[in-house]
């Protein structure tokens, strides 16, 4: 059974989620998990806390300070760059490398994390889990959603700033397939780490650093380093996803339990 929430449901879910300090309002979500459970599986102990990553017993070490290290270690390269950057004599270099805070710093790197993880994450994976659809196909299928919801930059674009139409397309298409992959990763360490904090830190970090500058590392005086850097970089992510991915069970996520005790 397929249960579609309007936009007020939503609206009231995310509102009342938290109240005062104390979980309020979760009527609202438990009906939907009894709509959606199968097999009687919402008779189990199943905190709805738990459901939205909004508790872990693990602790913030393994659930949330583990995965922003492993993101921020696949921007290796990037991060050098940056931190480069602000010791160049060269007036470009500095203008890459300053981080400018202001009203857009504060929606990318904190409004933007927060909802769109509750939204892609929180919300719509228990639910389709709930139904019995398999961790590995939310993390499939869920982010597809997540890279259309950035679809309207295009618009954006070709109305605001006057963009031709086949270059607004260009960027929309490159921003559907890099948000698309971050979802793909976000929805991995929502159901590996069975809390929301994990990939609203990995959210926040992939923001504040943008898309990685290669052109420009490539010109850079130590460019053969950053490349070095870079390659490092992302072994070190590769080993960090293996060891997360065998040791499972040490973060003690609601979703990795309940899937292998099917």
């Amino acid at each position: 059974m397929t249960v579609s929430l309007g936009t007020e449901e939503w609206r009231l879910l995310d509102c009342s989620v938290k109240l005062n300090g104390n979980y309020q309002g979760t009527n609202i979500f438990n009906s939907c998990l009894q709509m959606t459970c199968p097999n009687n599986l919402c008779k189990q102990t199943l905190g709805t806390p738990q459901l939205l990553g909004l508790y872990s017993s693990s602790g913030l070490l393994h659930t949330a300070l583990l995965p922003l290290l492993m993101t921020a270690t696949l921007f290796t390269g990037p991060i050098l760059f940056k931190a480069s950057a602000h010791f160049q004599s060269d007036r470009e270099h500095k203008r890459i490398g300053r981080l400018q805070f202001g009203i857009y710093t504060l929606r990318d790197c904190v409004v933007a994390p927060i909802s769109e993880e509750w939204c892609f994450r929180s919300c719509m994976v228990p639910l389709l889990w709930l139904q019995g659809v398999k961790p590995s196909t939310i993390i499939a299928t869920v982010p597809l959603f997540f890279g259309l919801g950035h679809l309207h930059h295009g618009w954006e674009l070709m109305v605001a700033h006057k963009w031709a139409a086949h270059r607004a397309l260009q960027v929309v298409c490159f921003q559907f397939l890099y948000t698309t992959v971050f979802g793909w990763y976000a929805a991995w360490l929502f159901i590996t780490t069975g809390t929301v904090a994990a990939p609203v830190l990995a959210h926040a970090l992939c923001n504040t650093l943008g898309v990685p500058p290669f052109a420009q590392m490539a010109n850079h005086r130590r460019a053969s380093w950053l490349m070095v850097a870079t390659v490092a970089g992302m072994l070190g992510f590769a080993l960090l996803v293996g060891w997360m991915t065998v040791h499972q069970d040490r973060f003690g996520s609601l979703y990795h339990q309940q899937f292998h005790q099917h």
